[in-house]
């Protein structure tokens, strides 16, 4: 779980002007929960206390805060858009595998020593025209439209 989510959880508390137990009503769980979720750790462990997915969504709620900016807080989702292949044309945050995916596509991509324009479009998970992704036959037909247009 990410630090950021138990600061940030407190700080919009506090910029509502609310005491632990009226954000607790709100929010639909214990002052003690709240408070421990504020400190950011669980006394009888030191660790991290765990927020889930559906807790966020109170929170979310209560706060009047979006429930993706707070699962990116926790480390539900990272913090790069993704297309939502179930909805074309519609957008949403990567989970963190996604995230790591994309970064080690787009790695891979840059530390290579190739510029061939055939193996970036290929390697990259994520490529888009005009807000669309692209599947894996359209890439083919673009890699040989780009081979016809450039042969002599």
């Amino acid at each position: 779980m990410n630090s950021a989510i138990y600061t940030y959880l407190r700080h919009l508390r506090e910029q509502k002007g609310w005491s632990l137990r009226k954000a607790a009503e709100e929010v639909g769980v214990s002052v003690s929960y709240i408070s421990l979720i504020e400190k950011g750790v669980h006394p009888n462990t030191d660790k991290p206390p765990k927020i889930s997915p559906e807790i966020l969504e109170k929170f979310a709620a209560a706060y009047e805060e979006s429930t993706g900016k707070l699962l990116m807080y926790a480390g539900y989702i990272g913090d790069q858009l993704a297309f939502d292949l179930d909805n074309p044309g519609k957008s949403r945050y990567m989970t963190i595998e996604e995230s790591k995916a994309y970064y080690a596509s787009n790695k891979k991509i840059s530390d290579s020593n190739s510029n061939d324009l055939e193996d970036m479009i290929e390697d990259t998970d994520f490529l888009t025209f005009r807000g669309r992704l692209i599947d894996a036959n359209t890439k083919r037909k673009i890699i040989d439209m780009i081979d016809i247009l450039t042969n002599d």
